[in-house]
């Protein structure tokens, strides 16, 4: 198609459709929660497996392990309820829970990340159903419906609610699961950042999860860390970008790459390599 076109003849990004009134201003909030030691642990001792007698980085063998210790944990869940419990129990909202079983970076329990969220949420107060793959088209619509009319606030989501989907009362959303995909960040605000008239500005909130706490000046970063941290800056960064406290967050991001400069620019020589 480049070749065809001799190039890119014409662009309208997220940021413009914001700035044209077509989608709803947004802040975004990225919130910051360090592995547990377990965690950290079990991160590195898979992350060196994988990487054993591989001539290659095995990128996907990687996202898979990342993706089970931070899409699922279950330190993620406590954040999130009391995150909830400052922005409004009856705030309008998407959750984004992970397809796969909840862990503790010890344990990966029999119950589904998602289950486990939309329990926990539902106990605080909220007014919530879960919407994946399995729930039959003829239900999700149902919720949806449900959702519109105000008799649910909270949907808790896996990957369904990231297209096709025009739910505009949306007010909040709170990503606990992502993937490494672009397109899967703009879709996410696509369903957020609808249209509504007296629609406040709509709240992201991001938790975002990394090896250590950057503050802790006892800690020593790992090459084997640098994949995951360079996983969330890119997400932060792609959100951040048309945000309006844009400004704000670029000095947390800024002092987490700074935290893991080294590792950060070893794990580049080395992926330019393979």
């Amino acid at each position: 198609m480049f070749e065809l076109f001799e190039g890119i003849v014409y662009t309208y990004n997220l940021h413009d459709a914001i700035n044209g009134g077509f989608l709803n201003k947004y802040n975004y909030h990225p919130v910051i929660v360090p592995f547990s030691d377990e965690e950290l642990h079990k991160y590195r001792q898979d992350f060196n497996e994988t990487m054993e007698n591989k001539q290659y980085m095995p990128v996907k063998d990687i996202e898979n392990i990342t993706s089970t210790i931070i899409n699922a944990s279950t330190g993620k869940i406590g954040v999130l309820l009391e995150l909830i419990k400052e922005t409004g129990i009856n705030s309008p909202k998407i959750i984004y829970a992970s397809p796969g079983n909840y862990n503790d970076g010890k344990v990966s329990y029999d119950e589904k990340h998602i289950d486990k969220v939309t329990k926990s949420v539902g106990a605080l107060g909220c007014n919530t159903r879960k919407v994946n793959g399995l729930v039959p088209i003829d239900e999700r619509d149902e919720i949806l419906e449900q959702f519109k009319n105000k008799k649910l606030d909270t949907l808790v989501a896996v990957k369904v609610l990231d297209q096709g989907v025009n739910i505009k009362s949306v007010t909040h959303a709170f990503i606990l699961s992502s993937t490494d995909s672009v397109t899967e960040f703009v879709q996410r605000r696509g369903r957020i950042l609808r249209i509504e008239k007296n629609k406040p500005i709509s709240q992201i909130y991001d938790i975002v999860m990394l090896p250590h706490d950057i503050n802790d000046f006892f800690q020593t970063p790992s090459f084997e860390d640098a994949y995951v941290v360079d996983r969330e800056i890119r997400r932060m960064k792609e959100y951040n970008s048309a945000a309006i406290n844009k400004f704000q967050n670029d000095k947390i991001i800024e002092n987490i790459t700074d935290f893991y400069k080294e590792v950060l620019e070893e794990y580049e020589k080395q992926r330019q390599i393979y």
